[in-house]
């Protein structure tokens, strides 16, 4: 019994074996497909037109591999004579974007060349430039644009493009004194071109510029400093193992930036060994993972979409702008003015109303109120110039100030008080013109409706 009891034991576990062995087999033809290769080198890229990665090792011929089937196809390559494909592998930089051509453009700027049907030819009139290598190289409107790269001792600070009707490059524009490189990430959305960059200082040290995220709109052709980046939002630059585009590989970590979003998606790469490249193109992340056999060298290229990627991958989000240092403290500040400023408000309101209501506890009209209401009434016109109510307050020969004062106030309580009675606001009580024949004297002049009243006997 215990022979057929261990027999089992052993057979659940060859099957268990089994059964991982044909789970990991389905898994990996489900998302990666293996190739061989006849040497390391070799130039991998999306292309739009075809919907397929492309890699290109042979003169003679491409392979298109279509990812969500893993259906590779052979299709024949034809190279301009003016070009060695030896270059084209090692001196080349292939771009790509949605809606555009695969264009080549040699790195050290100058030459480019046109993926055309099953041909890769030279279509611009320029000489050999080699003189932005290293630079940020990128497509606009189907047009090759570069910014910035090291040549003949120098770091460039301006944007070239290639215009494809005159077949040259030309300026685009200058930021002076700032530069970038291919190990900067960037990203070009709608109108805007987005990069890391920094100004250039003659150190020896500045192959990478990781100071700004500067942005440049093609629309108003003016350049944009956004602000200082994190520098915990970067890998270190000596340290970049990958860069495309808006995205790095460093230390078994990718990072994957949004620049309109200000923000760095970090990803944990250490469960995916033996990576060479990385790709995110159409929604797709495509790895590229090599291993050196003792005869060939074997590529497994895999991929899968990017939500699948984060959702297994993510580990972290940061600002890639860096906090002003300064903020916190401007913030204090602006609340403690902002608090004071309400407090002045509120006790402006409190007494003011105060004021209101201490009027309004006075009953009827006062005297000096009736006084004047029945001198305003007289008039046909209901005017009053200024110097006619001096006789209801000069009743102790006062100096001219004090006249002037008391008349103040005697308007001040009439205010009020008629517009108590009648229902109006104090401003509305009276108003103050200039005297038709005499523009240096003031006539103030009774608002109709308080005659109505008094008209009504409402004061009595």
């Amino acid at each position: 019994m215990f022979y057929w009891s261990v027999r089992l034991f052993d057979i659940c576990v060859h099957m268990k074996v089994v059964f991982t062995f044909v789970v990991l087999f389905f898994l990996s033809s489900l998302f990666s497909q293996n190739y061989t290769f006849k040497n390391k080198g070799q130039l991998m890229f999306y292309d739009y037109q075809a919907s397929k990665f492309c890699i290109i090792e042979d003169s003679t011929h491409r392979i298109l591999i279509d990812l969500s089937t893993n259906r590779m196809e052979k299709r024949p390559l034809h190279l301009d004579s003016q070009i060695h494909f030896t270059d084209l592998l090692s001196y080349y930089k292939v771009l790509t974007e949605k809606g555009a051509d695969v264009y080549f453009v040699d790195k050290g700027c100058g030459y480019v060349l046109l993926l055309r049907n099953d041909s890769i030819v030279r279509i611009d009139k320029s000489f050999h430039h080699q003189n932005q290598y290293n630079a940020s190289y990128f497509l606009y409107k189907n047009a090759p644009h570069v910014f910035g790269g090291y040549g003949f001792f120098n770091f460039k600070d301006y944007m070239l493009k290639y215009d494809h009707n005159l077949c040259q490059w030309f300026m685009q524009t200058r930021l002076t004194n700032y530069s970038c490189s291919d190990r900067n990430p960037y990203m070009v959305c709608k109108n805007k071109y987005y990069c890391v960059s920094g100004k250039i200082v003659t150190d020896g040290e500045s192959n990478y510029f990781f100071e700004n995220l500067i942005s440049y709109n093609f629309s108003t052709q003016k350049w944009k400093n956004l602000g200082e980046i994190d520098p915990s939002a970067f890998p270190k630059k000596e340290k970049i193992e990958i860069a495309h585009k808006n995205l790095l590989v460093s230390l078994h970590k990718l990072y994957l930036y949004d620049f309109q979003k200000n923000e760095v998606e970090i990803f944990d790469l250490k469960n995916i060994p033996s990576l060479k490249d990385v790709y995110i193109e159409n929604g797709r992340v495509i790895m590229k993972r090599s291993i050196t056999r003792v005869v060939q060298y074997e590529t497994l290229i895999s991929s899968m979409p990017l939500g699948v990627f984060k959702s297994k991958y993510l580990i972290s989000k940061k600002a890639i702008i860096a906090p002003d240092p300064n903020f916190k403290l401007l913030l204090l500040m602006s609340l403690l003015i902002l608090g004071t400023l309400l407090v002045v408000f509120f006790e402006y309101r409190r007494r003011r109303s105060g004021k209101v209501k201490r009027i309004q506890t006075n009953g009827k009209i006062s005297k000096s109120t009736q006084k004047l209401l029945t001198l305003w009434l007289t008039k046909d016109d209901l005017s009053l110039e200024y110097s006619q109510l001096n006789d209801l307050v000069n009743e102790d020969s006062p100096s001219v100030d004090a006249i002037k004062k008391r008349r103040e106030n005697l308007l001040d309580l009439f205010k009020y008080q008629i517009s108590l009675k009648c229902n109006l606001a104090p401003n509305d009580v009276f108003t103050t013109t200039q005297h038709v024949n005499d523009k240096r004297m003031k006539v103030i002049i009774l608002n109709p409706v308080v005659k109505i009243m008094v008209d009504k006997g409402e004061f009595s």
